[in-house]
């Protein structure tokens, strides 16, 4: 059990007291912090009484990268399979129980579990859902959805992963900075093409993202409507470049660069548009540099 964290001691503390409540327990729980704490948080001293008394293991680390740290959580975990989940999630004691059933059903290389956000039901998927191909697969794939599937995408808020399996493709490229905009389905597309195994979305395994406002491992600005940073952008074109070629490739960056300006939000303030088109440019050029520098992938004694 991995969960990332920033800036979220307090939540995290609740997400850990869940896990300690589980029906089959965790055969551990790895805490890897990104937080710059003072000597006097409260919530620091719990958390480290907490790793004292064998509960947990709290791993320290100075600079906020989810890739980076779900990398570091991998590497230090003792159990053959790696479930990963966001610090600000809610669910019921039976998480841990319904993943050991799906790994008691299927061979699994990994399982996504069912995320529900704070404005989403779970609900059926459409008769007319189409999985699509090349980049596109199963990019609109609902986790709130309610039968189980195979599916070539994920979310690394609920994720369980065959440790070796994942090790051995690389784990998360530490390339996807700010946002990380999908860097766990670049990921996903790895760790298929290394096993020849699709994953599998388990709708029982569910959890409830609460989705806060702040903190996270995923660097962010306030605004990305009215900012010229790249960073909510430069994922998506790292993962392009990454997992596309030719046509399809030039094809979705143009949606991408071109679509960032349609939102109704710059139909009633234009003059934000030239701005937005700053940080779309700086995110293509962050992801090209980053695609000719190469991947960084897990290193195995981080």
């Amino acid at each position: 059990m991995v969960i990332p964290s920033y800036q979220r001691a307090e939540i995290v503390l609740d997400t850990i007291a869940l896990l300690l409540d589980q029906v089959v327990p965790a055969d551990e729980i790895i805490i890897v912090d990104q937080t710059a704490y003072a000597n006097s948080d409260r919530f620091a001293k719990e958390l480290r009484q907490l790793d004292l008394d064998g509960k947990i293991r709290w791993i320290r680390l100075d600079q906020p990268s989810i890739p980076h740290a779900m990398n570091v959580g991998l590497t230090r975990a003792k159990s053959d399979y790696v479930l990963f989940l966001d610090d600000d999630s809610s669910f019921k004691p039976t998480l841990i129980q319904a993943y050991c059933d799906y790994l008691d059903q299927e061979d699994v290389v990994a399982v996504v579990g069912q995320v529900v956000q704070p404005y989403e039901v779970p609900t059926e998927l459409p008769l007319s859902y189409q999985a699509g191909s090349g980049i596109y697969r199963d990019l609109s794939f609902k986790f709130y959805a309610t039968e189980d599937r195979w599916i070539h995408n994920c979310m690394a808020g609920n994720l369980l992963v065959d440790k070796h399996q994942a090790q051995q493709a690389g784990g998360f490229d530490q390339q996807f900075e700010g946002v990380a905009y999908r860097f766990e389905t670049e990921f996903c597309r790895r760790l298929i093409r290394h096993s020849g195994q699709a994953f599998l979305f388990g709708s029982k395994a569910s959890i409830d993202h609460l989705k806060l406002a702040s903190g996270g491992t995923r660097s962010k600005v306030r605004n990305f409507l009215t900012s010229s940073s790249p960073v909510h952008s430069q994922g998506d074109y790292y993962f392009a470049l990454r997992e596309s070629q030719g046509i399809e490739r030039c094809k979705y960056i143009a949606v991408r660069f071109f679509g960032s300006i349609i939102a109704r939000f710059y139909v009633r303030n234009p003059w934000w548009i030239p701005v937005r088109l700053v940080g779309e440019m700086r995110g293509l050029a962050v992801a090209l540099r980053k695609h000719w520098q190469s991947p960084i992938y897990l290193i195995a004694d981080e």
